[in-house]
This record gives structure tokens, sequence and C-alpha cells, in this order.
């Protein structure tokens, strides 16, 4: 298995790791990991990536998909306000802008010499976030991206794996039954298909955990229910996620009134409801490795949300403790300080 951590070129995260990717390559060598699993934000000098550094790449995720693929003008402005502000969220307004959207970060993958790429299987609209009442199947969600992957893959230069991840809403892609891998791997017809589980996402489903105990129970539970569909985990986004208590009372109180203002204002008000449900944490229960007696992925991810460089690194050394027994001890002599 290759270990990786995740980072973004968002100006904050580049804050945190340094002006210089030399840096980024440091801390992962120092903490005992392979390299990096790469969220592309703004334009970048992608040059200055070192060779090898980024094993993945995250695409972009679009959550609010079905109007825009459908072209229903009348409910894009419904949501967005106005045609400039749907240009601006999707990098045009058809379908064939989307689609180069995604063309141009398979290139990035392709340059950075990425092994895998990772795709959402998922749509959300802001007034079903609270309740949880989407009014879509996860069939349609799956058979809507697999028209968008087919289109995207038609024409790319990328060669390496689609990894596509589960998100926990209801009516998108959550992995709970092997019925769910089987059909997005029947509907995506790029050859090099597999799954990218987040196992922060399948405890997102369950309002029942309170306890990490309590959820790793049931991420070996439901990853045994797979049977032989387990062999389609190829990646691992390995982060703890104990949002239940959160969750159980915002889908019983009435939703919060939309926030005033632009799309923007109400953007960012999901996003806050969100970052509450889906905690990006690190596990600590040693057990947590027993997963990796179920599945055997070739890439797992420390993904995590951190504030400072000393967050990461806390929650980095906390979760590779835990996984002792399966991540071993791939640090050099110098253990890495916080710069």
């Amino acid at each position: 298995m290759q270990f990786t951590l995740n980072i973004s070129t968002h100006p904050g995260d580049l804050a945190i790791i340094g002006d210089d990717w030399a840096h980024a390559q440091q801390l992962s060598a120092d903490e005992g990991f392979d390299g990096y699993e790469l969220y592309p934000v703004g334009h970048h000098p992608w040059e200055r990536v070192p060779s090898g550094l980024m094993r993945g790449l995250h695409l972009r995720f679009y959550p609010i998909l079905t109007p825009f693929w459908q072209g229903d003008r009348r409910r894009l402005l419904e949501i967005f306000d106005d045609e400039e502000t749907v240009a601006h969220f999707y990098g045009g307004l058809t379908r064939e802008a989307l689609i180069a959207e995604y063309r141009a970060q398979l290139a990035l993958a392709q340059q950075l010499g990425c092994a895998y790429v990772v795709f959402h299987l998922a749509q959300s609209e802001f007034e079903h976030i609270y309740d949880w009442r989407f009014p879509w199947s996860w069939r349609d969600t799956i058979d809507l991206c697999a028209e968008l992957l087919g289109a995207v893959f038609a024409d790319t230069p990328y060669t390496g794996e689609l990894l596509l991840e589960n998100l926990w809403w209801p009516g998108s892609f959550r992995a709970l039954e092997a019925e769910e891998i089987a059909y997005a791997l029947e509907r995506v017809a790029y050859p090099r298909t597999g799954i990218m589980l987040d196992t922060g996402h399948v405890l997102n489903t369950n309002q029942h955990i309170a306890a990490e105990a309590d959820g790793i129970r049931f991420l070996l539970a439901t990853a045994r229910s797979w049977g032989e569909m387990r062999r389609a985990i190829r990646g691992v986004h390995l982060t703890r996620s104990l949002s239940a208590d959160y969750v159980t009372r915002t889908r019983a109180a009435r939703p919060p009134a939309p926030a005033p203002g632009s799309f923007w204002d109400r953007f960012h008000q999901a996003i806050d409801h969100v970052r509450q449900i889906d905690q990006h944490d690190a596990f600590t229960d040693p057990a947590i490795a027993g997963l990796f007696e179920v599945i055997a992925p070739a890439y797992v991810t420390y993904e995590f949300t951190y504030a400072s460089r000393e967050e990461w690194l806390e929650k980095i050394r906390r979760q590779r403790f835990a996984m002792a027994s399966v991540h071993g001890d791939k640090r050099e002599e110098a253990p890495c300080s916080p710069r």
C-alpha cells in the first residue's frame, strides 16, 4: 500500500505547507508517507511540483449537478441568481464547458504522474441537506455521473485509474451495499475504474454511532457485507467522523433560513453545515487496522482538515500510531518539527 496525505493549492493550505514544494516533500518523508493526494485549486505553477510527489488527484466536486447537466435554466437561476454566477461556478454555461474543466484536471493528473483520480458519485442541493430528503435515487445519481464521466473520458490523455468515492447523502453513492458498488462499476465505462472508500463518509450514514469503537465495528461489518465486491476497493480516505449528535439535532429541527445576500452566502452557509457533519478527524483506536484485513487497497490517504501545521501533524501522528501494524514506520531518523 502507498500512504499519502491530502493537500490542496488553496492559499490557506499553501501557507501552512510553506512557499516551496520541497517543504511538502520533506514533511511527507519525515512522517512516513509516499506523497500526497492533491485537490487542485486555482491557477498554480505546476512545473514547480517535484516529480512523483502527487500520487493521486481529487477531481473537483460540483454538488449541484442535475439542473446544469440537463440545461434547466429556470432552476439554475433559482439557485444561482444569475448566469454570471452559474458560469463562474461551473467554468461556463454548457455541458461542454464542464467537460473541458474535467479534461484539464485529467491532463494535470497525467502531467504530475498521478496514478489515480477521485470523483464523487454524489449530488445535493441547499434545501435537502438539512432533512436529507433528496428527490432522486442513488441509481439516478450514478447514471447521471456515468454520463458525465463517459463524455469526459472519451477524449483525454489520462491513463491512470478512476476511483469513485462514496458520500453519505441518501440519493447518492453511499457504498453501504455490494449492489451499489456493482452498479457503479457497471455504469461507468472507463476500464480502469475502482472505488475510493471514504471511512468518514460511511460513518456519517449512521446516526446511532457515538463512539469510535462502535464506528470501527460498523465499518468492518459494512466491508464484510460486500463479499467479492471488496476487491473493487482500490483506495481509502482514512478519516474519522463522529457527528451523529449534530446530525440528529439538525435533522429534527426546522432548517435555518437561507443566508441573506448572494448565492455565495448560501453556499458558504451550506459548507459550514457540511463541515459539522464531515469532521475529517483522526482515528486513535488500533482496531481500525482491522479494516485492512478485510480490504486490500493500493492507496491509503490520511484525509484531514486542519487550521495549522501543528494541528495537521498532531492528527497525522495520532492516526499513524493507531495504524502502526499496517502503516509501519517509514519515517526518517530526524522527526519533523513544525516550521
